[in-house]
Formats: C-alpha cells, sequence, structure tokens
C-alpha cells in the first residue's frame, strides 16, 4: 500500500522486528518472516544508547537512574534519542545456510557522535505503542 510518502507494509506479507536489550544494551533488528514464514530471514545486530552517549551498560533497565559512578550510564527517564550502529549482519535460509558477517567500525561506538549513527528520535511512548523519527525522517512504530 504505497502511502503520500512512504510505503506501508501489511504485517501478513513481512515480519520486521526491531528489539531493544537493556540488559545488554544490544539491538536487533531485521526480517524474520515473509507471508508468515521464517524460510529467510535478515538482521543486524550491534550496541545502542540513549540520548545519544553511546556509553554501553551491561547491568541496568532502570528507566529512573540517570547515571553511575562507575562511567557506566544508564537509561535516562526522560531519554528521547536511541543511536545504534550494527556490528554484525546475518543471512539464513531455512535450517541449512546461514551466514554472520561482521560490520568493520571505523571508530568505537562510545567514542562516535550521533550524528554520525543512525538514531530514532522518540516522540511519544506509552504501554502500548511507541512512536520515533529516524535520522532520515521516516516515522517508526513499535507495538507490544
Amino acid at each position: 500500500t504505497r502511502l503520500r510518502d512512504g510505503i506501508y507494509i501489511d504485517s501478513n506479507l513481512v515480519s520486521a522486528i526491531q528489539n531493544f536489550d537493556v540488559q545488554t544494551m544490544q539491538n536487533k533488528n531485521g526480517v524474520f518472516q515473509i507471508l508468515k514464514s521464517n524460510f529467510f530471514q535478515t538482521t543486524v545486530e550491534g550496541s545502542f544508547s540513549w540520548d545519544g552517549d553511546c556509553k554501553i551498560n551491561n547491568n541496568s533497565n532502570s528507566r529512573e537512574v540517570e547515571g553511575q559512578k562507575d562511567g557506566h550510564s544508564k537509561r535516562n527517564k526522560n531519554a528521547s534519542i536511541c543511536a545504534f550502529r550494527p556490528n554484525k549482519a546475518t543471512y539464513q535460509l531455512g535450517p541449512w545456510w546461514k551466514i554472520d558477517q561482521e560490520i568493520p567500525e571505523d571508530v568505537p561506538f562510545d567514542q562516535t557522535h550521533i550524528r554520525d549513527l543512525p538514531f530514532f528520535k522518540f516522540i511519544h511512548v506509552d504501554d502500548k505503542v511507541a512512536v520515533a523519527v529516524g535520522r532520515s525522517g521516516g516515522v517508526a512504530l513499535w507495538t507490544r
């Protein structure tokens, strides 16, 4: 279905999912089903951060804590920008064929300015839906 400035693809045709794991601060994004079959999957994964600080946090899922003395940042309760950088791509055809490909990075994630990373600026989040604008201006919607 063609919209005014973008393309909407029905979830019965393609299932694309983006997961943010706040325990490991890792993001996994990809196509997991086509025509309700998981025969072909393609994903990218890597680190993400809130509000562009690009610090990797492996010990918190707290939305209330703003920082920690040991240098690991925690998610700011008012966080609105989520930056990420894929460092691995995976292509899979059924149970027979799978390729994992590392994506090289010129500068470590924690030393990269947000303007040089893909990101989402969240404009609405509640218990059922999250709405964000991407770096390129596209709108993304997530549901639980």
